[in-house]
């Protein structure tokens, strides 16, 4: 989805493949033991706790998939599954340009281009 409220962005960033591959891992490893111990044990709080790990992970990686934002010079765009967030005016020519450089160093983000 593209979101042209402050303007046509000047960087777009969206999840790491390498955030997620994680996510994917741990998650499977932890929701894996869980389901062992909760197949051999045969409780409702064992089966309880499997099931609510398995939704934090799922709810985790569907954050991390549907993230995006958008770098304006007025500011930015975040959006994930829960709604957009607009810091617009709020930021100068500099902050932007260090948000630029953040987003390109940090390992949560790869930008994506259009």
């Amino acid at each position: 989805m593209r979101d042209y409220t402050l303007g046509v962005p000047l960087e777009t960033y969206g999840p790491n493949i390498r955030a997620i591959g994680i996510i994917v891992v741990t998650g499977g490893m932890f929701c894996g033991l869980a389901y062992a111990v909760a197949a051999d044990v045969q409780g409702k709080t064992v089966w309880d706790v499997f099931f609510g790990m398995t939704a934090v992970f799922v709810g985790l990686l569907l954050h991390h998939l549907l993230s995006r934002v958008w770098v304006h010079d007025w500011g930015f765009l975040f959006e994930d599954f829960l709604g957009t967030e607009s810091c617009a005016g709020k930021t100068s020519s500099a902050s932007t340009s260090m948000l630029m450089n953040f987003m390109r160093m940090c390992s949560h983000w790869e930008r994506i281009t259009d």
